[in-house]
Order: structure tokens, then sequence, then C-alpha cells
């Protein structure tokens, strides 16, 4: 009997010995994968800078997807020694059209003693909308190359236009759709929240032309822009609990107010009780349960490939 528990204690100990090895080595391939996947490897430099373009942004630099962009654009642009300088439009709050007319005021001024400039970056919707109209005078016989444009139409005038080309930011939303019905195949509610901004409308009308091919299924449609926080929230919690939510573009209220990708997410896991996708980069950290998105620093960095 003594020499059995002796055994056993051995054993034990053994095996509290591997348990640790595989502890140590999961949280060190776990680091590495962290690491890897970060934003983390240096940008080149070259030995000066003969070259200077100009990034029109349609956002700000609290945008979601802003860090992983100018990450991009400096690992193509910095390593041919082209360096950039950025006016923001902050459309999410200024987008009207009397704030794009004081826009082009204050750009053409900005622009009036300017010609350094050997090309202009364009980044997403707002800011090529703004460029394909202001083109002949305010940029004209410049190269124009744009980037993370979701709205096909735009991107496809885009690159009719002689001076103009870029990138369509690819649709995810169909494979993010497509993962979560494998998941949740009895979940029979499908419910997209967005708003009536440009991408918040392209994400619904993508929505509805899927959902007419999935019958089985009852669409449902939350338009943030409809809402107050009050409303909003109210519609969250009466989402039945056999629902699939996509988060998509949903930031602005009926007031026009903004929300910020980690308030919205914030309030969407305070509400729901339901798996939540988005086929966007941001809130997954947060608790989103996942989907299937863009890499927006290979795609920026594709931009200063073409510059060169």
């Amino acid at each position: 009997m003594v020499n059995s528990k002796r055994k056993f204690i051995k054993i034990r100990n053994v095996l509290m010995v591997v348990s640790l090895l595989i502890i140590l080595l999961a949280i060190a391939l776990l680091t590495q994968f962290v690491v890897s996947n970060g934003n983390s490897e240096p940008v080149e430099l070259p030995e000066e800078f003969s070259h200077k373009v100009l990034l029109i942004n349609s956002y700000t630099p609290l945008y979601y997807s802003h860090e992983s962009q100018k990450h991009g654009l400096e690992k193509s642009l910095y390593s041919h020694g082209i360096e950039y300088d950025v006016i923001y439009m902050d459309a999410k709050f200024y987008g009207s059209d009397k704030d794009l007319e004081e826009f082009y005021d204050f750009l053409k001024v900005r622009l009036e003693n300017r010609t350094d400039y050997e090309a202009i970056l364009i980044g997403d919707d707002v800011a090529l909308q703004f460029a394909l109209e202001y083109q002949d005078e305010l940029f004209k016989d410049l190269p124009i190359i744009f980037f993370g444009i979701n709205d096909r139409v735009f991107a496809e005038r885009g690159v009719q236009n002689q001076n103009m080309t870029g990138f369509y930011e690819k649709e995810y939303f169909t494979p993010t759709f497509q993962l979560a019905l494998k998941l949740f195949p009895n979940n029979k509610n499908l419910v997209i929240l967005h708003d009536d901004s440009q991408p918040g409308w392209s994400d619904y009308l993508l929505f509805r032309d899927i959902c007419k091919k999935t019958p089985d299924y009852n669409s449902i449609e939350i338009d943030t822009s409809k809402l107050s926080y009050e409303e909003l929230v109210n519609e969250l919690e009466n989402i039945p609990q056999d629902s699939i939510l996509f988060y998509m573009s949903s930031y602005i209220d009926k007031y026009g107010n903004v929300e910020s990708v980690k308030a919205r997410t914030n309030t969407l896991l305070s509400h729901t009780k339901v798996p939540i996708f988005r086929p966007y980069e941001g809130g997954a950290e947060d608790g989103i349960l996942g989907g299937i998105y863009m890499n927006f620093e290979a795609h920026c960095q594709m931009v200063g490939e073409v510059l060169y």
C-alpha cells in the first residue's frame, strides 16, 4: 500500500511538471502569435525623402481603421522616399453639403501656394466623392490613388477617370454571413445594425440581397440613424433570443450624434445576449464574437506600391 501511494505521488508530480511545461509553452506560443500579428514590424526609412504627396482622409485619427491604414501607407511610402501630409475631413461629424462646401473653401486656400505635391491619396468614400467633384479645380493633372472604398459605383467611376486609380474595399459580409449561419443554424432571426451613412446603407443593401436567398430566415433591420440612444437600447433588448446580430456601420443616431466603435460595441454587449458578428476591424478585442474582415494594412501598403 505504501509503495502504491509513493508511485501515485511520483506520477502526480510528473504530471504536474508536464502540465506546467505545457502551460509555459502555450504562453510562449501565444506571445509569439500576438507579436507576429501586430503592427510591430519596423518601417524602413530611406536615406532621404525626395517626394511628397497629400492624403485627404474622410474621417479622423480616431476612426477604427486609422492605425492599420497609417502603418500600411508608411511601410510602402517611406521605403520609397515619399513623405505625406494629411488633411482630415471628419465627415462622420461634418458630412453635410454645407460642410463639404466649407471644406472645399478651406482646401482651396491651403493648396493655392503648394506646388510640391506630386500626387493625391484619397481615403474612404466621402473623400473620393469630393475628389471626383472637384478634381479639375483642385487637383488638375495630379495622379490620384484611392483606397478603402465601400461604394462600388464610386470606385468604378474613379478607375474610369484618366488620372485616377485605386482599391475597392472587398466585401467580407458574405463570408461572415455564411460563417454565422453555419455556427448557429437554429438562430432563425437575422438582425442587421446599420446607419444611413454611405457605408451603412451599402451594408444594408447587401444584407437585404443576401437575405432574399435565405427565405427560411427572418430578417430584421435596426437603423441607428432613426433612433435615439434610449430607443436603440430598447430595440436591442427586444431582439429575439434565437437571433444573429450583424454589427455593421452604425454610429450615427437620429440627432446626428456619432458614436465611436468602442462606445457602440459597449452598448451592444451591454444590451444583447445574442451572437454578434462583424465583417470589419474593431470590436473583436472588446467581446464581439468575430467575423471575416479586410487587412487594412496590406490594403494601404499596395497604395504606396502603385505610387512608386
